[in-house]
């Protein structure tokens, strides 16, 4: 794909090896910070566009920040006053900017077309001044920059995960009333309570939709009403419900649509008012 553009300075040997490296580096990096505020959206595809909106923003404003300093050092003369204090001002901007991946693959695909384009001038008179683009002082210190910017937010992740497993754990137990369960292995767990802790499975993560097969079977009157108010709570909180069921009290009491299914083909569909005078 990177050869298709037939840019010298991306698919040359080896500069294609930097870039694919770039490219999963940056994968690696940002990756890792997208699962560290995950939990925050609800919606995914709100969530994808809030990352792409993050990622261009940081990358175009760090790239422009440091490039426009870089200009200035150009045209400054290194006799000129200013010229120290724009050198200090680029280089703790190019230090600094590094400890976001958006900077430094933009950085590194910057660099990599800087020395083709110095290259091609040594070309231009009959010489060439090689440089190793995997060096610390060319390429080398994004790369590392990436790797430990990645594995910092996999690592963060996984420590803030213990406490959000551990918390979201206990909500459920409590929620499907499975606290005194908690220490039993399942195979002596009764139908019903079976039956709950799949529940409280399914319920992991917050989904937008939740699939059901016959959730209340099995179990007492009691702990089905029970059962009902949370599956009644998770509709009420935008969750969409599909549940099978034998069990019309069941249906009464969850569903806003019903289906009735003969041999795998549905045979009625609609409100619960119109299933019945259909079967009346």
């Amino acid at each position: 794909m990177i050869a298709a553009f037939k840019l010298p300075a991306f698919y040359n040997y080896p500069n294609l090896g930097a870039v694919s490296l770039l490219f999963i580096l940056f994968g690696y990096a940002t990756f890792a910070w997208m699962y560290l505020i995950a939990g925050t959206f609800k919606n995914a595809g709100m969530a994808f566009i809030t990352y792409v909106c993050i990622n261009l923003f940081i990358g175009i404003n760090t790239i422009i920040s440091s490039s426009v300093v870089y200009m200035l050092l150009q045209q400054t003369s290194t006799t000129d006053k200013n010229y120290q204090s724009l050198n200090t001002t680029y280089n703790v901007l190019t230090n600094f900017f590094k400890v976001f991946p958006q900077f430094c693959f933009g950085y590194g695909l910057i660099e990599l077309a800087q020395q083709q384009a110095i290259q091609d001038q040594y070309a231009v008179f009959g010489s060439s001044n090689e440089v190793n683009i995997f060096d610390l002082d060319v390429l080398g210190y994004m790369f590392v920059a990436m790797t430990v910017q990645g594995t910092f937010c996999f690592l963060l992740r996984l420590l803030i995960n213990d406490g959000i497993i551990y918390s979201v754990s206990n909500q459920l137990l409590q929620k499907l009333q499975l606290v005194q369960y908690k220490d039993r292995i399942t195979a002596s767990y009764s139908c019903g309570t079976r039956r709950k802790l799949s529940t409280a499975l399914a319920l992991i993560g917050r989904p937008s939709i939740l699939l059901l097969d016959e959730p209340s079977s099995g179990m007492d009157p009691k702990t089905k009403r029970h059962l009902w108010k949370i599956i009644s709570e998770e509709i009420q909180e935008k969750c969409a419900v599909v549940l099978t069921s034998h069990s019309m009290e069941e249906c009464e009491a969850l569903c806003t649509r019903l289906a009735i299914m003969v041999k795998g083909k549905f045979q009625c569909i609609g409100s619960l008012q119109h299933v019945k005078n259909r079967l009346a």
